[in-house]
């Protein structure tokens, strides 16, 4: 069973998170409503995932991250957020988060990913021995992930470590420029279509409520690389209709997502 804790002054968002994560079984979700409350329930008890809103009275969730990682604390932190912004999506890749998810969206869609991002967070967790204290000298976001941020020119904006080397450059640096030419041509054409319906005004649906999608892209091979496949949930950082919308990719390489 997979303990997660729940960080959210939602008390409405609190049971239906719960239920629709538990109702499958091998999920037991611990509930609380404050930063603070969630530090003191993380030095008494053990958890194996936080789940934590970004927008809370107090302290916001991305405060909470930095302030478990600074005191040694490694659980694997996925933030929950309705606000989804280009700008809490870096910050929260760059304090060390696992994961980013909006709320936007259908619910059954939403949670089917954030579920599979628990699973995978606790795996994470697992493979590296880490029963919730010190990650020692990795980075934010350096597992398997591949976290890339692109504008809606699909100009590369952030990448982290395994994103960068996906593309054939070191870890520590930042690509910059389109990432169309490192797609095979069937993969350019599955990504466009999928960021246009993310960016779509509600009008335009037809019957779609903005949220995920969920692609398979194939990278060509370049000089440092070999062709590789991967999947991606992509969500747009900004509403739908919006006149410069930024997208987040995270995806797993080698094998399919999600479960």
């Amino acid at each position: 069973m997979i303990r997660v804790l729940l960080v959210d002054d939602d008390p409405a968002l609190f049971n239906v998170t719960k239920l629709l994560l538990e109702r499958e079984g091998q999920i037991e979700v611990h509930l609380c409503e404050s930063a603070d409350i969630a530090s003191e329930m993380m030095r008494n008890d053990h958890f194996q995932v936080i789940v934590s809103d970004y927008e809370m009275p107090g302290e916001n969730g991305i405060h909470l991250l930095k302030r478990l990682r600074s005191a040694g604390d490694a659980t694997p932190f996925i933030l929950f957020t309705g606000r989804g912004s280009e700008e809490v999506a870096m910050e929260a890749c760059n304090a060390g988060a696992d994961f980013y998810l909006t709320k936007a969206g259908p619910p059954q869609q939403v949670f089917r990913v954030l579920r599979e991002f628990v699973f995978q967070a606790a795996e994470r967790g697992r493979d590296a021995g880490r029963p919730g204290k010190q990650r020692g000298s990795a980075g934010p976001l350096d597992g398997r992930e591949l976290v890339l941020i692109l504008d809606s020119d699909l100009t590369i904006l952030y990448t982290n470590g395994p994103g960068a080397g996906l593309l054939g450059f070191p870890a520590s640096s930042l690509p910059r420029g389109p990432i169309l030419p490192y797609l095979a041509p069937s993969s350019r054409l599955l990504l466009a279509d999928a960021l246009v319906k993310l960016t779509q005004p509600p009008g335009m649906q037809a019957g779609r409520e903005p949220g995920c999608e969920i692609v398979e892209l194939t990278f060509v091979p370049g000089p440092f690389t070999e062709p590789s496949r991967c999947s991606f949930v992509l969500e747009a950082l900004s509403g739908p209709g919006s006149r410069d919308p930024c997208f987040l990719a995270i995806g797993w390489q080698d094998r399919v997502h999600p479960r």
